[in-house]
């Protein structure tokens, strides 16, 4: 009786342990499974960002967040329009409207500047070819001022008025400072205050009945046409306070097509267009 007891006791031992032995393969078989299918994203998404193969661990760098520069040009293809980023800039200096410069000012409280230098001038009297006649021998413009005066002259005669004759052009300082000492009180500028020292002014006329050079078809012509050549009417009529100067017909000053066009077209002088 006792074999047989502990018989069975054998048999229930091994089937215990034989279920043991099954619970701990299934468990194994499971784990081993649940491992395999999660490790298989993480491995294909550190295959899109690793280095190719063989490359240096600092190459890693290229896959990291881009450069400004790249993240520029990713931003301008794949974007809508333009970035935020690109649309703050500063504008470039290249496209912003250039200003400028304003001509030289010269008057009563304008002198001229101490380096100031007129540049190549021309001996009118030497020009046989010119369109205008000349009131005295030593006469001398700036060479810009001179072939706007005489293309603007010829101009006029091919439009069929003629007769103007240069008065006046450039004087050189000693000139100015002996008209000042003879010329009665508030005639002539002093010396270095006078536009006729910078070679961009002269006095023009006309032969006329009572002398008025403003009552003549020259005049009215001139006073037309002159903004296309790039001349003022430096002293026009009902300025007076503002120049400094009475009414001067014939007397103009050259600052370029562009500008004159502005102050004759407004009716303005010199110093307001300078802000002065």
């Amino acid at each position: 009786m006792k074999k047989k007891q502990d018989r069975y006791f054998y048999i229930f031992a091994a089937l215990v342990a034989l279920a043991l032995l099954c619970v701990i393969l299934i468990v194994a078989v499971t784990n081993r499974g649940g491992n395999g299918s999660s490790a298989a994203p993480s491995g294909g998404a550190a295959s899109d960002v690793s280095p190719a193969a063989g490359a240096e661990s600092g190459d890693a760098s290229d896959y990291d967040s881009p450069t400004p520069e790249t993240s520029g040009e990713t931003s301008g293809e794949t974007s809508a329009g333009p970035s935020t980023e690109t649309s703050s800039l500063p504008e470039d200096e290249s496209s912003a409207p250039e200003q400028k410069e304003k001509p030289l000012l010269i008057n009563k409280d304008h002198g001229l500047p101490e380096d100031y230098d007129p540049g190549e001038m021309v001996d009118i009297l030497a020009r046989k070819d010119r369109h205008f006649q000349l009131a005295h021998a030593d006469m001398k413009l700036q060479t810009e001022v001179y072939e706007a005066l005489d293309r603007m002259c010829a101009d006029a005669e091919a439009q069929g008025v003629t007769g103007y004759i240069l008065t006046d052009s450039f004087r050189p300082r000693e000139e100015q400072e002996r008209l000042y000492s003879e010329m009665p009180a508030g005639i002539a500028a002093p010396p270095g205050y006078s536009e006729h020292e910078t070679g961009l002014a002269f006095d023009i006329s006309a032969y006329s009945k009572n002398g008025d050079f403003g009552e003549t078809p020259q005049f009215e012509w001139l006073y037309a046409h002159c903004a296309e050549y790039g001349f003022i009417l430096r002293y026009p009529q009902g300025k007076e306070d503002i120049t400094g100067y009475s009414y001067e017909p014939w007397h103009y000053r050259y600052v370029g097509v562009e500008i004159a066009k502005e102050i004759m077209s407004a009716g303005m002088t010199l110093e307001e267009y300078c802000g002065d």
